[in-house]
């Protein structure tokens, strides 16, 4: 299941400030941290998105998301505050456990998301400013879902962490 794009969110989620800056967007959004990483790989790659490509974007790994990779975190995050009557010990790995198959689930979510055709699309044949259009793809993203006004801090975390 390793892929380019997968590669790229490793590297980029790994950086200091990017893990908290997307479980922000996540939080304030419902935002799906693997579709902000997609747009930001697309970005990377100087390939630009339409408003209708985040559609397609989004109803190619909502189904996915929605019905495998959240429940796992919900039940993650349950098992963190809560062994709800179980062996703490017994708990604990069990949460460990969820944990795994939760990445397994991520990464499963970012193989279908690289599987699309965008993944393959050729750059922009015009000099892409990239700060600018990474940033144009995420907001059209988040636009997309309800939330208050995008948190500047956290969009500037994570473009700085693709163009730097």
């Amino acid at each position: 299941m390793d892929n380019p794009f997968w590669d790229f969110s490793l590297k980029v989620y790994g950086q200091t400030g990017v893990p908290s800056a997307c479980l922000r967007i996540q939080a304030d959004f419902g935002a799906d941290v693997n579709i902000l990483l997609y747009l930001c790989w697309l970005g990377a790659r100087d390939v630009e998105v339409s408003a209708a490509d985040i559609g397609k974007i989004i109803d190619a790994a909502d189904h996915w998301h929605r019905q495998i990779v959240v429940p796992l975190r919900q039940v993650r995050n349950k098992l963190k505050s809560d062994s709800l009557g179980a062996d703490k010990t017994e708990a604990e790995s069990f949460r460990s456990s969820v944990k795994r198959l939760e990445l397994t689930a991520e990464q499963l979510e970012q193989n279908l998301l690289y599987g699309l055709e965008f993944s393959s699309r050729p750059a922009a044949s015009e000099k892409v400013e990239r700060p600018g259009a990474i940033r144009r793809a995420l907001e059209a993203y988040l636009a997309t879902l309800s939330g208050p006004v995008p948190d500047e801090h956290s969009l500037q975390t994570l473009i700085d962490a693709v163009v730097h």
